[in-house]
């Protein structure tokens, strides 16, 4: 019976420790995966800044401008606790830096204008940024091509497009952006038409083109 006993501890203690060494390994592995990401999101941000692009964290536009644990966030970095969610692109904004923005998952707002540097390869980052509200990309290199990469940001509630080259053909791209709420087309080459269908594809948007507004 004794030997039973012991025989049993001995197994039931061999369990626990390796259980205990799977737990840790998996915990090691969704810290490491953890660390590199925020690694990724801190050189992007330093990144954007370094060209002269701002960025903006959750809790200096959804609270009150402090950071989460203040005292934690200055010993490890802000970075760790928070997440960037507003960028304005500078006005020199090379694809470099647009790359760097589509590295930014949390992104909400992405504001460029006048980035006259940007082509479709940097617009192709945008994709990835699927919690985005709010875009606009006024008086850039925007093709009608460059217009796919916006298929998959479901939420996109404001798209501005002003003063770029795009035309009718482009505006199909964009029949699939159902939370759409606002579409600026000023100074571009889409047409009344064009204009028509994009709003019957999306009868909760507002359409503004040259004047025109239906």
């Amino acid at each position: 019976m004794n030997a039973a006993i012991r025989r049993s501890s001995r197994w039931r203690l061999r369990f626990s420790l390796r259980t205990l060494f799977l737990l840790i390994a998996a915990g090691s592995m969704l810290l490491g995966v953890w660390v590199r990401s925020v690694d990724q999101q801190r050189r992007a941000v330093a990144a954007i800044r370094d060209t002269g692009g701002l960025v903006e964290y959750d809790f200096q536009l959804k609270g009150d401008g402090t950071p989460p644990l203040t005292w934690l966030s200055n010993l490890l970095g802000t970075d760790y606790l928070a997440s960037p969610v507003a960028v304005r692109l500078s006005p020199s904004a090379t694809d470099e830096e647009l790359r760097h923005s589509g590295a930014l998952s949390g992104l909400e707002l992405l504001i460029g204008d006048r980035s006259t540097a940007v082509t479709d390869s940097g617009l192709e980052h945008l994709s990835k940024l699927t919690r985005l509200r709010v875009l606009t990309l006024s008086h850039m290199q925007v093709s009608d091509a460059s217009l796919s990469y916006l298929k998959p940001l479901a939420n996109l509630e404001l798209l501005s497009l002003n003063g770029t080259d795009i035309t009718d053909s482009g505006l199909a791209h964009l029949r699939h952006l159902k939370k759409l709420q606002k579409c600026e087309l000023m100074e571009t080459k889409v047409s009344t038409e064009g204009c028509r269908r994009l709003q019957r594809a999306l009868p909760g948007c507002k359409v503004y083109w040259d004047g025109w507004r239906e």
